[in-house]
């Protein structure tokens, strides 16, 4: 979205918009016989991404179109006319962003799908679920975007299970703790989402969209002609600073991954996509929350 004149330090810009009124206002139900389970033996652990998938050097802004079941753990939170992405940590927990709930809408209002590829559409991989509660970080700013994460606890069924691990469907690993930000910039990282692909745009885009984006220390994304010091504790930088690829509006929430080399290459949460000044603009990278700094925080709210 276009930035009014502002001063040096400009205020974050979340990367929410609402769905235009003409759309429909929720996706539309998976029936639950088209869920496809897969053998236990397959639904150890996390981070695994079971379909092949297209390397891409693009960018959601203008991004290449991700394949079905390239990032399973990608999920898709639907509310009256709004709409974020998060990612499922857990059968149970998806992790998002506090800005796309700041406004605090009821629990019961709120819809989760997982597996889809195609942005406010049914599809045969589908899991609609609803959500029993949901915890914004207590200290979450909503004029920086410091500690800007939030939990939703989905509503289990009527046989105590939420989320059915499938081939479209599966959590990310959390990391084990901050990497050296010299791992992180040699760290093979993807972004994805709904977001708008350019700026300006009114609509989603229909198919979900990836993007490689490597890290920007934040000795450099702090520096006046970047963000300055808009860059607080807790958060982390990624994209190119020459521009063109970036999260855009609509990401708000989604996941930002990184393949653990030393496991496998399991993908592991590194951020979430929190604000950005413009989509793409050069000396504006994507700014994101730092989940290794909230490992404590997660831990206790997902397993009290």
């Amino acid at each position: 979205m276009p930035l009014s004149p502002h001063p040096p330090l400009q205020d974050p810009q979340p990367t929410t918009q609402t769905q235009p009124q003409s759309q429909t206002p929720g996706p539309l139900l998976p029936k639950p016989e088209q869920q496809r389970p897969l053998p236990r033996t397959q639904l150890l652990g996390c981070g695994q991404r079971l379909r092949k998938r297209l390397s891409s050097v693009s960018r959601v802004v203008g991004g290449l179109v991700a394949l079905p079941g390239a990032h399973p753990y990608i999920a898709a939170l639907y509310w009256g006319h709004s709409f974020c992405a998060g990612s499922l940590i857990g059968p149970c927990w998806v992790l998002t962003a506090a800005h796309c709930l700041q406004d605090r809408p009821a629990a019961e209002e709120l819809t989760v799908v997982l597996g889809q590829d195609r942005h406010n559409q049914s599809c045969e991989q589908c899991q609609t679920l609803a959500v029993r509660s949901y915890r914004l970080h207590e200290a979450f700013s909503p004029v920086s975007y410091q500690h800007d994460l939030a939990l939703l606890r989905l509503q289990e069924s009527a046989d105590g299970s939420c989320a059915l691990l499938s081939e479209y469907v599966q959590p990310v690993c959390l990391p084990s703790g901050a990497a050296p930000e010299a791992e992180l910039q040699a760290a093979l990282c993807q972004v994805a989402g709904w977001g708008h692909q350019f700026e300006g745009a009114e609509e989603y885009s229909s198919f979900l969209q990836e993007a490689q984006v490597p890290f920007i220390s934040l000795e450099r994304c702090s520096t006046p002609d970047v963000h300055g010091a808009a860059i607080l504790p807790g958060m982390l930088c990624a994209g190119f600073l020459e521009g063109g690829t970036d999260a855009c509006q609509g990401d708000s929430g989604g996941p930002l991954v990184c393949e653990d080399e030393a496991a496998e290459h399991r993908l592991t949460l590194r951020g979430i996509v929190s604000w950005g000044s413009g989509c793409g603009d050069r000396n504006k990278p994507g700014v994101y929350t730092d989940v290794a700094n909230y490992l404590a925080w997660i831990q206790e709210h997902t397993t009290s």
